[in-house]
């Protein structure tokens, strides 16, 4: 599996809302770059890895900062040209980059990093005398609590909340400042170097047997979810919006219809599913008399505007069907 992710990784592909200038991307990038600003960045050096089409390369680059960014997917380059931006192909860390910085950022990668003390090592060694580096990751914190797989739909190799992400990095000698994003559910956090820092060894161990106990939660809310989309089949036809999310506990060998937002995702499947994805458009032309929304983040939002224009069936959330289940 590993070899596979960095294969696709070395090719470039966006395997998810891409951090980009269009109405998908656009809003966590603007909330991102907002987070950035409590640092004045204009003159600094700074460092961004993973930096995917180089967008938000681009916004500190016009902020006065002097970026270099680092990328391993080549199927990047023609949104390095359009942001007129000079990307070093290659995987952190990379004997092209020797130079210190005053600021390093990495934004939805470290969930992706299996060694991450290995790789917190490697930061340190680019962080320059009071330095600080800044990062994002996808905020796991109501799919933990509720036990709810649908997160292992992504590519990653860990799932933060706030707790676990503060303890990882105070363990590998950084002092954290973690905060919730404003937009969607990302954590955010300013971290420096603190070798001095006490760890709290109960605290640990507590996150391990945490993790544990939410594993069986997961093992559990898989089953009841099955159970729940079966039974909808028999109240009248199926849409699944955000499918993605919902992968995990689909019924295989039921007709359903699947839609999504993302342009880049139309006319395309979810193996082994034959459903082509299809538009808002289509679904509001012609419309299930179900329609299930797996999106946690948006659901309310989605769910309002398809009653604002125009849908009559009946929907649920992932939320509401939680609710239901608890």
């Amino acid at each position: 599996t590993e070899h596979y992710l960095s294969k696709s990784y070395e090719i470039g592909l966006s395997l998810g809302t891409p951090s980009d200038d269009d109405k998908l991307g656009k809003p966590y990038v603007d909330d991102f770059i907002e987070y950035i600003r409590q640092l004045n960045i204009k003159n600094m050096d700074v460092l961004e890895i993973g930096c995917g089409t180089g967008y938000i390369s681009r916004r500190m680059l016009d902020l006065g900062a002097r970026v270099t960014s680092i990328e391993p997917g080549k199927g990047f380059e023609k949104s390095w040209q359009k942001y007129d931006l000079e990307v070093i192909n290659d995987f952190f860390p990379t004997k092209k980059v020797s130079s210190k910085f005053d600021l390093i950022i990495f934004y939805t990668v470290f969930e992706h990093i299996a060694d991450v003390s290995a790789f917190l090592k490697n930061i340190k060694k680019h962080l320059d005398v009071d330095g600080q580096v800044i990062l994002s990751v996808p905020d796991c914190t109501d799919e933990l609590r509720v036990g709810d797989p649908s997160i292992f739909m992504h590519e990653h190799i860990h799932y933060f909340d706030a707790n676990s992400l503060r303890t990882v990095l105070e363990v590998n000698g950084f002092k954290a400042n973690v905060k919730k994003s404003k937009f969607g559910r990302s954590i955010y956090v300013t971290a420096e170097i603190d070798e001095e820092l006490k760890i709290n060894n109960h605290f640990i161990r507590k996150e391990v047997s945490k993790s544990e106990e939410i594993l069986k939660d997961m093992e559990r809310r898989l089953h009841e979810y099955s159970v729940f989309i079966n039974n909808l089949f028999d109240q009248g036809s199926l849409g699944v919006y955000v499918p993605a999310r919902a992968l995990n506990y689909l019924p295989l060998n039921r007709q359903m219809r699947f839609f999504d937002d993302a342009s880049y995702l139309l006319g395309k499947y979810f193996p082994p599913f034959c459903c082509p994805i299809e538009s808002r458009e289509q679904l509001m032309h012609n419309q299930p008399e179900i329609l299930f929304i797996a999106s946690r983040t948006f659901g309310k939002k989605l769910k309002n505007e398809l009653i604002l224009n125009g849908y009559i069936g009946e929907i649920l959330t992932l939320t509401e069907i939680d609710e239901i289940l608890s």
